[in-house]
């Protein structure tokens, strides 16, 4: 297989040869993804986010309490509210899977020279409903693996708790770190694999993916972890502006956050495409110095 050097060198040249337009790609999706957020942080009914997270974790939240009586003073009122923003949650997260699906393409595309269009973006649309039903089963699997890390919330660790039982539970929150790892890295490639055979249903794509990254997980950590440079860069940069602006509204944070993140999100994002397409080129059999004639920049 390419190793992640490679890999970030093609999807660099690639970035390079259609420049400016994959970051105006970018761009649209980090302006979207910003719009999207102020509609839901506007139109959500805030007071039923208290009781939705006491309700979850009722000692780390007391506050929560305050949300409790108020549900008490008013059941049918913040019952609706509730309704409200489970509603709009579910609509804007339909909307992001469409806008990531699409992303996923245009970067996919990118990697593989093949005339990557802004038009990508809206791809998943005519997909919506299976888009909808992979969202769903990478919820379930990302809910299953959690289910450890809530077993040791729902204990409430306390001070009376004996030694034995607290090394325990650290120890079994670890390995469900590793689990946990372990298969959501597996859903890495579904983007591309349901792009690359749109007639596989929902779980013959979540199968392949997880074929494809088999042994290849650790390699793409340490792609990941290639960034932490881009990450921190783009860290500093987002803390100096939130210092200068401290008092700039919330649209405007979440819009320098966008711009921050276009220091690593399209280098990133076409390096993770190129993975897959080296994962897919390894099973095919094609060596490093003899990429497909799609590849090439």
């Amino acid at each position: 297989m390419k190793d992640n050097r490679y890999i970030k060198k093609q999807a660099k040249s690639a970035l390079s040869h259609h420049s400016p337009k994959p970051y105006y790609v970018t761009a649209a999706v980090m302006l979207i993804s910003a719009c999207i957020s102020l509609i839901t942080s506007v139109l959500i009914p805030q007071g039923t986010l208290a009781i939705e997270e006491y309700a979850l974790a009722p000692v780390f939240i007391p506050q929560g309490a305050l949300a409790i009586e108020q549900y008490a003073l008013a059941p049918k009122a913040f019952l609706g509210a509730a309704a409200v923003r489970y509603s709009i949650n579910i609509a804007t997260s339909w909307i992001m899977a469409v806008l990531m699906y699409g992303f996923a393409v245009y970067c996919l595309k990118l990697y593989r020279n093949r005339s990557p269009e802004f038009s990508d973006l809206g791809s998943g649309f005519p997909r919506i409903w299976k888009l909808i039903l992979l969202q769903i089963a990478e919820g379930a699997i990302s809910g299953i693996v959690a289910l450890p890390f809530l077993a040791v919330l729902l204990l409430n660790l306390d001070a009376a708790m004996s030694a034995n039982v607290a090394i325990l539970l650290a120890v079994s929150s670890c390995l469900g770190v590793l689990f946990g790892i372990y298969f959501i890295l597996g859903l890495v490639p579904a983007h591309y694999v349901f792009y690359d055979n749109p007639e596989m249903s929902v779980l013959a794509v979540l199968g392949e993916s997880f074929r494809l990254m088999k042994g290849g997980r650790w390699r793409f950590l340490g792609l990941i972890l290639s960034f932490i440079g881009y990450f921190a860069l783009a860290g500093i940069l987002l803390l100096l502006l939130f210092v200068i602006l401290a008092d700039a509204p919330y649209f405007v944070k979440v819009l320098l956050s966008g711009a921050a993140a276009l220091i690593y999100y399209p280098y990133l994002h076409t390096s993770v495409a190129g993975f897959y397409q080296a994962r897919l080129d390894a099973r095919a059999g094609l060596s490093q110095n003899n990429p497909p004639e799609d590849e090439t920049i």
